[in-house]
């Protein structure tokens, strides 16, 4: 069994805490509104055998330590680079999970240089472009409100409530660790940074896989698959009977997906 290193780097008014473990190329992990490190149990000791795997937690998620009342989503990135330099990593495959997909595009388009190649799992990030614009409106509309009356997270869905119990019992355990976050509030600032053209990073030619599950209720799957027909280099898989959380529902399936596409991409 491989070791783990656990640490924190102190980032101005907050210590972001994340875990190492492994050797060879780095891939890191960036979690989801409804996540933190520990999202990643079913990745880290696939991977691991492999690469040097990273997980962290963003600003204010358990277990980091927000000194100030605030969190700056747009900081998110910033975080990533301050951490990617305290470990002197050198072109890195990164991993974005839904809210991760922000952190992880905004520090490619800063850092082109710095990147292998990126996953981006049930995330539109923050891209815009005309062709996704009215199905991502008409998605924020559909109404969520059973789950939530029905006590199913909507990014674990339905399925997995019905099927994998105890797995969605593991999603609720983890996400109600980050007892400090203002989701609303970190939500609409997604949202509202949706705003960075496609072609932007299209013209970067980073080779780039996007993972969608068919049944997520919270990013429209249309939009995903429509994004990754404007990218060059990029790949959609598809997968079905699934929800927002692929990573996490279907996670042989996602890991045998990101091995693939490294292994294809001649990413070692």
């Amino acid at each position: 069994m491989l070791k783990t290193t656990k640490s924190y780097i102190n980032i101005g008014d907050h210590d972001l805490y994340y875990e190492i473990t492994g050797n060879g190329i780095a891939i890191i992990f960036a979690h989801g509104m409804g996540g933190n490190y520990l999202s990643w149990w079913q990745q880290i000791p696939y991977f691991s055998q492999n690469y040097q795997c990273i997980t962290f937690s963003h600003q204010s998620y358990f277990p980091s330590k927000q000194i100030s009342n605030t969190v700056d989503t747009n900081e998110f990135s910033k975080d990533l680079s301050e951490l990617i330099d305290h470990l002197k990593l050198k072109k890195v495959i990164l991993v974005g999970q839904s809210m991760g997909g922000w952190t992880v595009v905004k520090y490619a388009l800063q850092f082109p240089s710095q990147i292998r190649s990126i996953i981006l799992a049930s995330t539109t990030g923050p891209f815009t472009d005309l062709s996704i614009e009215d199905l991502m409106k008409d998605f924020l509309k559909t109404g969520r409100a059973e789950y939530i009356y029905r006590n199913i997270h909507p990014a674990a869905g339905k399925r997995m409530t019905d099927e994998q119990p105890a797995l969605h019992f593991l999603f609720q355990e983890i996400d109600a660790l980050n007892i400090h976050v203002n989701k609303d509030k970190i939500k609409s600032a997604l949202i509202n940074s949706r705003n960075i053209p496609v072609e932007q990073f299209a013209k970067l030619h980073i080779p780039t896989l996007f993972i969608s599950g068919e049944e997520d209720v919270v990013v429209n799957p249309k939009a995903i698959f429509l994004l990754a027909k404007l990218i060059p280099n990029s790949k959609f898989r598809s997968i079905p009977k699934t929800g927002h959380s692929v990573y996490f529902e279907r996670a042989k399936l996602f890991n045998s997906f990101v091995k693939d596409f490294l292994k294809n991409e001649k990413i070692d």
